[in-house]
Order: structure tokens, then C-alpha cells, then sequence
């Protein structure tokens, strides 16, 4: 009877040294060493006009057009050198549209054909879609389950199409078009680069998930021709990112 008493006795304790070894585990293993994630995030975009002697002579006062707008798939892989510090890249497929209100030509359409008697006006509007990789630094501040941070990242912007569509508006609401008006545009870059500043939160979840927002800043280096009849532009925009990330590999605190 007390041999088995003394098993027993002896079970709970390697069960409780287990379990007690476990828990210290999970405690030390405080930051990603590798991980994966997806990110969507939405933005608006400011054209900003370098002017020259043309834009003041010919251009400035004749010229407009309104906020852009874009949308992003992202795909990242990433490690972190301790608690604090990680580095991601990935790829991001990038889509973006601003329109162009005045300054620009185009072959009109037949009102009569929407039912309508005039035109009262024509929208160009200009998108693109890019292939990016982005390369990325932040420096996380954790509190128990919220991380909070600021990153700083530069991408590499490749463009795969650019194209314009005019919309003609007619007196009856209705939109005209020409086949003339709609093709693809000429890419003045086939290469960009956009420094990106952001700052984020995080949140862990079971264990090995975490979900994160991340407002950002990201600033175009190389002019972008957007504009019909002058290319000296430069695009800013501000947006915010959704994501999800997987920690494959956990590493212990230093």
C-alpha cells in the first residue's frame, strides 16, 4: 500500500515538473524567429507637381485633377534578430487610379447616341498596376499580448500595365466613350522606388498568430508621369494595412 502511494506521489510530481517545464517554455519563447504573413491595405494618393517653366507658362492654370486612390495584396516573409528588431520582404500586387479632371485632349463621342444633346465635360482617368518588393526594419516595444512599433521600408516598384480611359459626360447624365480615348499608356519608368515610413500595433493570439494595423507614409523617389501633358510629377500616399502573420519558427528571449 505504500509502495503505491509512493508511485503515485512520484507520477504527480513528473507530471507537475512537465507541466511546469512547459509553461516556462512558452514563456521564454517571447519573439518570431521566422515568420509568414498577408497583408491588404487600402491608401490615397497625392500628386505633387515639380514645376518648371513650362508647367508655370503653359500648364498651371489649365490643368487639374483630383486624390488618387489604390488598393494592395501583400505576401512577406521575415526573422527577427531578438525581442525587438525584425526584417521582412515579400511581394505586393499593387493596383492604383487618379483622374484628371482638366488639360488633357480627346476625340469625342455622338450625343445623340446616349440620348443626350451635349457634352458637358470629359474625366481622364489614369491606372496602373505595379509589382512590388518591399524590404522593411521595425523595432517592436512588446506590453504582454500588443506589440507597438515603427518600421521604415523601401520598395521596388515594377510596372506591369498603365493605361487611361476617358469618360465623356453628357447633358443627360449618361457617360460617352470613344475607342480612340481608351489605351495603354507609355511607362516613362519601368522602375520606381518609394521610401515607406509607417508606425503599427500588433496583437498575439493563439500563440502563434499574430493580427496587426499599421497606418503608413510612402513617398515615391523617381518622377511618375501621370499628368497628359506633363510628366514632372511625384506621388505621396497615406493609407493604413490590414494583416495576419505565422510564426513558423519561435526563438528564446536574450
Amino acid at each position: 500500500m505504500n509502495m503505491r502511494l509512493l508511485l503515485l506521489l512520484l507520477a504527480g510530481i513528473l507530471v507537475s515538473g512537465n507541466v511546469y517545464s512547459q509553461r516556462k517554455k512558452l514563456e521564454i519563447q517571447k519573439y518570431d524567429k521566422l515568420f509568414v504573413g498577408f497583408d491588404y491595405g487600402l491608401y490615397s494618393g497625392r500628386l505633387v507637381v515639380e514645376p518648371d517653366v513650362s508647367w508655370d507658362f503653359f500648364h498651371k492654370d489649365d490643368t487639374k485633377w483630383s486624390r488618387g486612390n489604390g488598393n494592395f495584396y501583400q505576401f512577406i516573409i521575415g526573422t527577427s534578430l531578438n525581442k525587438h528588431l525584425s526584417f521582412s520582404t515579400g511581394v505586393t500586387f499593387n493596383n492604383f487610379e487618379i483622374t484628371q479632371t482638366q488639360g488633357f485632349g480627346y476625340w469625342s463621342c455622338n450625343p445623340a447616341d446616349y440620348g443626350a444633346k451635349d457634352i458637358i465635360g470629359a474625366k481622364r482617368i489614369v491606372e496602373f498596376n505595379t509589382l512590388e518588393i518591399p524590404l522593411e526594419a521595425k523595432y517592436r516595444f512588446k506590453f504582454k499580448q500588443i506589440q507597438i512599433y515603427p518600421a521604415i521600408g523601401i520598395r521596388t516598384i515594377l510596372y506591369t500595365d498603365k493605361y487611361q480611359n476617358i469618360d465623356i459626360l453628357l447633358d443627360n447624365q449618361e457617360i460617352g466613350s470613344h475607342p480612340s480615348n481608351d489605351k495603354e499608356l507609355t511607362h516613362n519608368q519601368d522602375v520606381n522606388f518609394a521610401l515607406e515610413l509607417k508606425a503599427g500595433v500588433s496583437y498575439r493570439f493563439l500563440e502563434r498568430f499574430n493580427v496587426k494595423l499599421e497606418p503608413f507614409q510612402r513617398i515615391h523617389l523617381k518622377q511618375d508621369a501621370i499628368l497628359e501633358d506633363y510628366s514632372k510629377t511625384r506621388l505621396y500616399n497615406f493609407g493604413v494595412l490590414m494583416g495576419i502573420e505565422y510564426a513558423i519558427i519561435y526563438d528564446k528571449n536574450n
